[in-house]
């Protein structure tokens, strides 16, 4: 026993100690909404609303980057969007061939930003001048390409220009996807819609009745895109989600 600690007071200590770890804790109370201070969306009824089926589009193409509009429910009014190729939203599904060149050339066709006041332009490659002339960049993502033709982040073209990609799909079958890679602005140009499939066929998957490997065909196969996304009362779509961050950050 330590010198001035009697057997009476270490045994009193040792209680106390008990008795304090036996007092239980109040749970923490999980997180809601207003404590993350996040910015509402439309409470609308789940589906309500035909499954927008993107069109599908084989061989060389020519594709604008460019404003649309689209309605996300039929409860909201139809919002400004950006999309590939004509579409209301995102863009067309791309369908090709196992080691089969495809050449897409697409224009930049944008005019102020979606997001204008949500550019941060002390990211690298974004800057002022952003929200009135965003650069896009278009990545296969999952394809194997060489450096000059992957949608280099830095590899960016503005309102005006164009860039030709040539894929020679030199892979297996794959589900893949293209989009928008513009430094500092991905987040960005990609929530506005510069998005879409990219679907590789080989004679294991050919797309049809007769794929080796006896997966859905036809109306069978739909390619599905997923995202989170929140909407302004009037129907468009609000990049913002905590109240905490600053608008351009």
């Amino acid at each position: 026993m330590a010198e001035g600690i009697s057997r009476r007071r270490l045994f009193k200590a040792t209680a106390a100690t008990a008795a304090t770890a036996a007092i239980p804790t109040r749970a923490a109370r999980p997180q809601t909404d207003a404590d993350l201070r996040t910015f509402p969306s439309p409470d609308l009824p789940p589906y309500v609303d035909e499954l927008p089926i993107p069109q599908t589009i084989r061989g060389d193409h020519r594709l604008a980057m460019a404003e649309s509009t689209h309605r996300f429910h039929r409860d909201l009014a139809p919002a400004p969007t950006w999309s590939y190729g004509g579409a209301e939203y995102l863009g067309p599904t791309i369908e090709a061939h196992a080691n089969q060149r495809l050449e897409l050339t697409f224009d930049n066709k944008l005019g102020r930003h979606l997001f204008a006041e949500d550019v941060d332009s002390t990211l690298d490659g974004a800057s002022e001048e952003s929200r009135t002339k965003p650069h896009t960049s278009v990545h296969l993502h999952g394809a194997v390409t060489p450096p000059e033709m992957d949608g280099h982040p830095m590899d960016v073209f503005l309102p005006g220009e164009h860039r030709t990609y040539r894929h020679e799909n030199r892979q297996p079958a794959a589900g893949l996807w293209y989009h928008d890679h513009g430094m500092g602005l991905t987040r960005l140009n990609v929530h506005a819609g510069l998005a879409g499939m990219y679907l590789l066929r080989d004679e294991g998957d050919t797309g049809d009745r007769t794929n080796a490997w006896h997966l859905p065909s036809g109306e069978f196969e739909l390619p599905l895109i997923l995202a989170d996304r929140r909407f302004h009362a009037d129907g468009s779509l609000n990049y913002r989600t905590l109240t905490l961050v600053p608008q351009g950050h």
